[in-house]
């Protein structure tokens, strides 16, 4: 048997076989995302949706919570 330890071509093929992950794709825009929950995040907040989080203080618009409290305390703190 080789150990791919000390075998610099098998060590060079392994490398780069490419990683296999389950994925679940958006019906609309076909986005893949690696998890149902990414998913439904998506498509609750993101897919072909106008950004819902306004800024109090101009003109600033996000489609997650998250980015709203980020430009708050990055622009208006």
């Amino acid at each position: 048997m080789i150990s791919t330890l000390h075998h610099p071509i098998l060590v060079e093929t392994c490398r780069f076989l490419p990683i296999q992950y389950p994925h679940y794709r958006c019906g609309v825009c076909w986005r893949k995302y690696k998890s149902q929950k990414n998913l439904n995040q998506h498509q609750r907040y993101e897919c072909q949706k106008e950004p819902q989080f306004c800024c109090p203080y101009c003109q600033y618009k996000a489609k997650h919570k998250f980015n709203l409290n980020k430009h708050l305390k990055r622009i208006h703190v």
